[in-house]
C-alpha cells in the first residue's frame, strides 16, 4: 500500500482538468481528445488528452511564454506558441486564410500542434475540421500587457523600451 501511494506521489498530477470558459485562449478536437490553451493568473496552460482527463497538462508564465506572432504578411494569418518538457516541444498552432474574394466560401480556422524533440518531428496532430475555436493572437494581447514587445528582426520578446 505504502508502495502504491509512493508511486502515485511521483506521477505528474495534470495542472488543470479543462480550460474554464473564460480563460479558454485556443480549443479543438483531435479525433476524441482535446487540445486547450488557457490563461489563468499569468499562466499560460497546454492541456491535451481525453475531456476531463488530460494526458499532459504544461504550465509557463505569460513572460516566459514562447510564443511567435505572425509577422503579418501573406495570406494565411497564424500564430504558434511552444511549450516545452524535457526535450520535447510540443507547438501548438493556429491558422486563417484571408479572405480576398467575397464570392469564395468562408475560410476556416484550422489548428494542431507538432511534437518534436531537436529537430526529430515525434508527430503531427491536426484538430478536427471545424473545431479551432480562435487564433493564439490573445497571447500577443497578454504579452504586451506586461510590457514586452517583439523584436521581428530578433524573432524575441524583450521588455519594450
Amino acid at each position: 500500500m505504502r508502495a502504491a501511494l509512493l508511486f502515485l506521489a511521483l506521477v505528474p498530477q495534470p495542472v488543470l482538468a479543462a480550460c474554464q470558459p473564460d480563460d479558454a485562449l485556443f480549443h479543438c478536437q483531435i479525433g476524441k481528445k482535446t487540445l486547450q490553451v488557457c490563461e489563468t493568473s499569468g499562466t499560460l496552460t497546454y492541456i491535451f488528452g481525453p475531456a476531463g482527463k488530460p494526458e499532459l497538462s504544461l504550465a509557463v508564465s505569460i513572460a516566459d511564454a514562447d510564443f511567435t506572432p505572425w509577422p503579418g504578411i501573406g495570406r494565411t494569418m497564424w500564430d504558434e506558441i511552444a511549450f516545452h518538457n524535457d526535450g520535447v516541444t510540443y507547438r501548438v498552432w493556429a491558422s486563417l486564410e484571408k479572405q480576398l474574394d467575397p464570392d469564395e466560401p468562408e475560410p476556416v480556422l484550422q489548428g494542431g500542434v507538432q511534437v518534436s524533440r531537436g529537430e526529430t518531428d515525434l508527430a503531427s496532430l491536426v484538430c478536427n475540421e471545424g473545431s479551432v475555436q480562435s487564433l493564439l493572437d490573445t497571447v500577443w494581447t497578454l504579452k504586451t500587457g506586461i510590457g514586452q514587445c517583439y523584436d521581428r528582426e530578433a524573432s524575441r520578446w524583450q521588455a519594450c523600451n
